[in-house]
Formats: structure tokens, sequence, C-alpha cells
């Protein structure tokens, strides 16, 4: 139950830091990357109201194109900021699988 807790408050906290950073990026970058973080910031914002709506059938498509945005940020970002897109993905996987969603 607390690993549960704790591991809900982490990812939490990593998403909330990818949305800032990518709104960072989204002004500073330029091209396609700057087209791929505007997608994990519009995405990333629009999971987070999935899941607190409790809008599980909508969360799913949205998990796929923040996997897909984060994916192209991925190959298109240099190492040290790697890391943000990689937290985009793995909040889309999340967002896919329903883990924030209580069980039916």
């Amino acid at each position: 139950m607390i690993l549960t807790l704790l591991a809900g408050i982490a990812i939490a906290a990593s998403v909330f830091a990818t949305v800032l950073f990518a709104g960072f990026r989204a002004f500073g970058a330029r091209g396609r990357l700057r087209l791929a973080y505007i997608g994990i910031l519009v995405l990333s914002l629009a999971g987070m109201a999935c899941i607190s709506a409790g809008m599980v059938r909508l969360a799913a498509p949205i998990g796929l194109g923040l996997i897909l945005t984060g994916a192209i940020a991925l190959i298109l970002e240099v190492w040290s900021r790697k890391i943000f897109a990689g937290i985009a993905m793995i909040f889309g996987l999340v967002l896919i699988l329903g883990l924030p969603f209580p069980p039916a």
C-alpha cells in the first residue's frame, strides 16, 4: 500500500517537472524539437486532466500520443535532456496501462 502511494507521488512529481521543462523547451527549442515539446506539454496536461476526471477510455490514446512525441523528442534532444522525454514516455505507458485508475 505504501509503495503504491510512493510510486504515485514519484510519477506525479516527475510528470510535473516534465511539464515545466516541456513548457520551457517549447519556447527555447526550434523546428521539430519545438513541436515535439509542445505535443508533450499539451498531452501531459490532457493526461493529468483525464486522471482527475476519471476518463479511462480517453487516457489510452493520449498515452499513445505521449509515447510517440516522447520518442521524437528522445531522438532529437541532446544527451543531458533526454531524461524528460523518457519520463513523458513512461507517463504515456502508465496512461495506456490504466495504472492511475482504480480497478473496475
